[in-house]
């Protein structure tokens, strides 16, 4: 693989999760969740999942959703992107309606509003992150779709939920601090147990 060809991991939905190196599984999480870091700690992106909710404020049956995102690279300004009505992003703690200006640059890291309730962020190290928020009938607001790209360069230095980027999806799913990586028929209770929850973040 050539030092320039990103690969891409997402997932979408309920939530169903595509690692790095395109293993897919469902993970139905409560809580904050690392869903990549680097061993070098120069990347770190955390999620958080929820009950699914409706829009009168009763839980809708169907697992967890993504309702908050947050990343940094090690020499750049947090970004966040979380629901209000609608998604927005975050810097440093302060929200950004983007009502004037559809890309913005900070340190390291540019977001840009790509489309109606999505934005991305592009970091300096060549980390490429687009998030989407969707309100279905009934439901109130989640964040559906999560695109992230990696240079090349990342290869063997991941973990959390998006797996050990390496181009071998046979151990992606290794516990986030240790252990023999799972193997990629475990049930879904297996899954969750003995390698989601262990990317629980603190």
């Amino acid at each position: 693989m050539h030092p320039h060809i990103h690969c891409v991991g997402w997932w979408f939905g309920d939530p169903h999760i595509v690692t790095l190196d395109g293993h897919k599984y469902t993970f139905n999480g409560k809580g904050d969740y690392v869903v990549l870091d680097t061993s070098d700690n120069s990347f770190t992106l955390h999620g958080r999942m929820e009950e699914a909710m409706n829009v009168d404020g009763s839980p809708a049956s169907g697992g967890t959703v993504f309702t908050a995102l947050a990343a940094q690279q090690s020499d750049s300004d947090t970004v966040q992107f979380e629901l209000h009505e609608k998604l927005y992003p975050k810097i440093n703690g302060v929200l950004d309606t983007f009502n004037d200006l559809n890309e913005k640059t900070f340190a390291n890291v540019t977001i840009q509003r790509v489309g109606n309730d999505s934005f991305s962020a592009a970091f300096s190290s060549g980390i490429y992150i687009e998030v989407r928020a969707v309100t279905e009938s009934g439901l109130a607001p989640y964040i559906s779709d999560v695109i992230l790209s990696m240079p090349a360069s990342y290869r063997g230095q991941t973990r959390g939920l998006m797996g050990n980027y390496n181009g071998k999806p046979v151990d992606d799913l290794a516990p986030r601090h240790g252990g023999d990586p799972l193997p990629l028929n475990s049930t879904l209770s297996t899954l969750h147990w003995n390698f989601g929850v262990t990317c629980r973040s603190s």
